[in-house]
């Protein structure tokens, strides 16, 4: 069982990461003072300072939170689960639900990921490397199992997180699809492409509603 990623981050702190998600977001990281951070929490200085070290570091547990909660909540979801596609259902749903909830975080993500360095860096990496290698491995299951040839395992990771990152580009809650259907389209366009419709056979397309969206996940 993963910790709690909540264990690691008191609410107060939640709070600034969030609020300084959506200033990071709006004015763009470079272009944002600690001052602004500040304004925009209602805290002093020195009350941030006691949380973080420097506006890079406050970056770098933006991202540390969002990919520790992701991939936490994607590890709990799929234990016990051995259908490698309904897996894959999952934590598509998983992703989807969490970024949603979270589109300043999903844009600061893209926009920020070289923002830090050093050490900071080399963590975050090593999150992101984790939730691929989960991804590659998961696909390659599928593949192997559906006797998938001719499309590479990487190039296949990639062009997944590329369909379901590329949402806070265009993803408007008030007038599309919501989590599910979203989660189930895009779950449909990716199988039906990586293993073909006639693989897929009879097997349901559901994204895994039942079990996952009826119950309370780890999101801000």
């Amino acid at each position: 069982m993963h910790a709690e990623p909540q264990s690691r981050y008191d609410q107060k702190l939640v709070h600034v990461l969030k609020t300084s998600a959506a200033v990071f977001a709006e004015n763009g990281y470079h272009s944002t003072s600690m001052r602004d951070i500040s304004r925009a929490t209602k805290m002093s200085l020195s009350g941030l300072y006691y949380y973080f070290k420097s506006k890079e570091e406050l970056l770098f547990l933006i991202q540390d939170y969002c990919f520790s909660t992701v991939i936490d909540d994607c590890r709990r979801l799929l234990e016990g689960v051995d259908d490698p596609i309904r897996r894959l259902k999952l934590l598509i749903e998983n992703h989807l639900n969490y970024f949603v909830n979270n589109m300043n975080e999903m844009k600061v993500l893209s926009h920020e990921a070289n923002s830090i360095s050093r050490d900071m860096f080399r963590k975050v990496n090593t999150k992101k490397r984790q939730y691929v290698d989960l991804v590659m491995n998961l696909l390659d299951e599928i593949a192997r199992e559906n006797r998938v040839d001719g499309v590479d395992i990487r190039v296949a990771t990639f062009s997944l997180f590329g369909m379901m990152n590329w949402i806070y580009n265009w993803y408007d809650p008030r007038k599309d699809l919501d989590v599910a259907e979203l989660s189930r389209n895009i779950t449909r366009l990716f199988l039906s492409g990586f293993v073909g419709e006639k693989a897929l056979g009879a097997k349901t397309l559901d994204a895994g509603r039942e079990s996952h969206l009826d119950r309370a996940v780890s999101i801000w």
